[in-house]
């Protein structure tokens, strides 16, 4: 099942990485990255993840969690739909 996993984490080289590799060793495959927000040396990105048939999503906010200074937002099922949210934002920025 895919998912869309939102983290809160420090804006500085390796952050984003060491979220990566723990998300790897709990089994989850990452299909996508968007860069949502960095500000004030923090960034909030959302990761497209897929998980094995089974395995429950709160496996995904343990891993990403374990990375020191990292927060999990959100985890919502993802079926590769549009967000509104960000097309709006887009089209209010043309």
């Amino acid at each position: 099942m895919t998912f869309l996993l939102r983290v809160v984490l420090p804006d500085r080289p390796g952050s984003l990485g060491a979220v990566a590799s723990a998300l790897g060793e709990a089994g989850a495959d990452i299909l996508g990255v968007d860069v949502v927000e960095r500000v004030d040396g923090i960034a909030v990105d959302d990761l497209t993840v897929e998980l094995p048939s089974g395995r429950p999503p709160d496996v995904l906010i343990t891993a990403a969690e374990s990375v020191r200074d990292v927060q999990v937002e959100s985890v919502r099922p993802y079926s590769g739909r549009l967000d509104t949210h960000r097309e709006l934002e887009l089209v209010d920025r043309i």
